[in-house]
């Protein structure tokens, strides 16, 4: 008797630990295709998965995309590695979803893709990327970061429009340019950099980012829109090319915190950049012009290193003067650096000389924001 009682409760126990494992597995709750080679699976924990080969549809009127009735359901979606696009209007007003991931595969990402995900807070983005669409990312007003890609040549318009919580972003070099309107209202963004590829910055691109502090513009941009970086408030400081030939107007309005821009170019190429009206911001504040130095003097000592004049065309405050050595190979032997008076034209330093073939120096700006104020200046050792 005791040993039936006994293979009872085995049995109950297996029984009950049996549904337990089939009730704890993600049910589907509606399925089909979207797109010619796609299909699409929702189950019951939220999670939307795309599978196949090939482009997703793209929708012109998302309630034509067939999850829409579900959309709020939606809390994860994770894209096949095979999947080569995002369709138009996808994901568009999926309000409860918090993460992506894109398998590799997926080179464009179509327009209105993610708009209004209000509580979309991550974004894991293949390295085959070339293309976000417009309003992409508009209004996903929790996302907090996203990297881009070094494959994304071409932001769209209003792209990241409104993500209120992104609080800094880095263009990379493969991007040559942004469009209008990309991170309007971002008012959460503090700094921005861009890449040396980025040759245009759209109308109002960066308006309203009313917490943007500093930008760092590659060397390439030469046109800078209207309304690029309108009421910043928060702006006080611009690092920005000498490739620049055109600023559209009202692009620096209301800038009224901005104090420096640090200019890579000289004062006479500076009168030469075609200025709309509405700037009075931007050309009252201090411009740092790139610097020259004039003359370097290398001498050995009795110590295997090096003495290092350098001579400024000018007394320069709040500088820094570097001094690097290399070997014939180009591996770095050794680095000094010195601060140089407010009323001073030359710095000598004592750098490491052992095997050194060559000296780099460099002047750099100081206390403060870091920017570069000359080009680096390269002698070889004889």
């Amino acid at each position: 008797m005791k040993k039936n009682s006994f293979i009872v409760c085995l049995l109950l126990c297996m029984v009950l630990c049996l549904g337990f494992t089939v009730t704890s597995m993600a049910a589907t709750v509606e399925s089909g295709v979207c797109g010619e080679n796609l299909t699409w699976d929702l189950d019951d924990t939220g999670k939307l998965t795309i599978e196949g080969t090939g482009a997703m549809t793209d929708w012109a009127s998302s309630t034509k995309v067939p999850w829409y009735a579900k959309r709020s359901s939606i809390k994860t979606v994770v894209i096949g590695n095979s999947v080569t696009s995002i369709g138009e209007g996808a994901f568009y007003s999926c309000d409860s979803l918090t993460s992506i991931t894109m398998g590799n595969s997926v080179t464009s990402i179509g327009e209105r893709a993610f708009c209004y995900c209000y509580s979309l807070k991550s974004i894991t983005m293949g390295n085959s990327v070339t293309s976000i669409g417009a309003y992409a990312f508009g209004y996903c007003e929790s996302l907090t970061s996203i990297t881009i890609p070094d494959s994304v040549t071409s932001i769209g318009a209003y792209a990241f429009s409104s993500c209120n919580s992104l609080t800094s972003i880095t263009i990379p070099d493969s991007v040559t340019s942004i469009a209008v309107y990309a991170f309007y209202y971002c008012d959460s963004l503090t700094s921005i950099t861009m890449g040396n590829s980025v040759t245009s910055i759209g109308e109002g691109a960066f308006g309203y980012c009313d917490s943007l502090t500093s930008i760092t513009m590659g060397n390439s941009v030469t046109s800078i829109g209207e309304r690029a970086f309108y009421y910043c408030e928060s702006l006080t400081s611009i690092t920005m090319g000498n490739s620049v030939t055109s600023i559209g107007e009202r692009a620096f309005y209301d800038c009224d915190s901005l104090t420096d821009v640090y200019y890579d170019g000289s004062e006479e190429d500076w009168r030469k950049i075609s200025f709309g009206s509405g700037n009075t911001n931007l050309t009252i504040a201090t411009i740092h012009f790139l610097k020259t130095i004039t003359a370097i003097e290398i001498l050995a000592t009795e110590n295997s290193k090096l003495q290092v004049t350098v001579a400024l065309d000018e007394p320069v405050a709040q500088t820094i003067v570097m001094v690097a050595t290399y070997d014939a190979e180009g591996r770095f032997v050794g680095f000094v650096s010195q601060a140089v008076l407010a009323d001073s034209q030359t710095a000598v330093l004592e750098v490491e000389a052992k095997n050194a073939s060559e000296v780099k120096t460099l002047l750099w700006q100081g206390m403060g924001t870091m920017a570069p104020l000359s080009v680096a200046d390269t002698k070889t050792i004889e």
